[in-house]
């Protein structure tokens, strides 16, 4: 900041490069956050380091933003995922698992008929469909979210009941390109109310034999 002038000049005129178009292409692909070309003015130099700050700037919040994200998703016992109109998973967390067996890698190869069982995969295909069916002028997020229980198929063979929660993904043109989801494990909860429907069905039957 006490830098002006023609020191600040001559301390950053290193930045500057000679415009044949080798030394253009090499300064290229080092990916420079900006890049003058010889011979230049000192409004030119000013512009151009403050262009090159401000780019600097934006790149280290858009990481540490992502580093954030990451750490959230991959450290969270809920499966977050998400999957193209293709029904191809692009991205799934490591928590995949703890909740079938299956790692990272192993999950992404599968298809979306090998992680679960028929009826389940009848309702993914219903909660997909309604999802796609909302009408494109909701803004409301919240009105596009689709809320289905499913049983997936697990690595050894078992089976384990979650609550998966689906809501589109757009680009930045407004068009749909996949879906995002979150996956919680709802074994325990379904085994209790299996309990409880038995338990309630056993005194049904208590209360006509008497």
């Amino acid at each position: 900041p006490a830098v002006h002038g023609s020191d600040l000049l001559h301390q950053l005129a290193g930045i500057a490069i000679d415009a044949d178009d080798d030394t253009l292409q090499r300064a290229k692909v080092t990916q420079p956050y900006g890049y003058i070309l010889k011979p230049f003015e000192e409004r030119e130099l000013h512009s151009t380091i403050e262009m090159a700050l401000y780019k600097y700037r934006l790149d280290v919040a858009l990481r540490e933003s992502e580093r954030r994200y990451r750490l959230l998703a991959e450290n969270v016992m809920d499966v977050i995922w998400t999957m193209d109109l293709d029904f191809q998973l692009t991205y799934i967390s490591p928590s995949i698992q703890h909740l079938r067996g299956y790692s990272v890698g192993e999950a992404m190869a599968q298809s979306v008929e090998d992680t679960m069982t028929s009826t389940s995969l009848d309702i993914a295909h219903r909660a997909f469909e309604e999802l796609w069916s909302v009408d494109e002028t909701v803004q409301d997020d919240c009105l596009k979210l689709q809320l289905v229980e499913l049983e997936y198929n697990c690595k050894d063979g078992a089976t384990v009941w979650a609550e998966v929660k689906m809501t589109p993904l757009y680009d930045p043109d407004g068009q749909r390109i996949g879906v995002l989801g979150v996956t919680r494990d709802i074994t325990e909860r379904k085994r209790a109310e299996e309990a409880l429907r038995r338990y309630a069905e056993q005194l049904e039957a208590l209360e006509r034999a008497a």
